[in-house]
């Protein structure tokens, strides 16, 4: 699993009421672990009062189209 951080908190110009952007890297995927990605997101909306967006894809979809410059790796 590969994290990113890109949007407006990646660019550094977010707002206090920016959303937080996350894409979610897996190399495979089902319905149980995008359920869990769902609940986690939602856990950490009502736990700090941000909106946070998670975009999960997979890792050889994300290497044949390439990621934008203004994404950063969250280890």
């Amino acid at each position: 699993m590969r994290r990113f951080l890109f949007g407006f908190k990646a660019r550094g110009d977010d707002k206090p009421y920016s959303d937080i952007d996350i894409m979610v890297l897996l190399s495979k995927c089902d319905s149980f672990i995008l359920k869990k990605i769902d609940d986690i997101d939602h856990e950490v909306d009502a736990e700090f009062d941000v909106v946070l967006t998670t975009i999960v894809g997979l890792n050889i979809v994300i290497a044949r189209n390439g990621m934008t410059k203004q994404s950063h790796r969250i280890n």
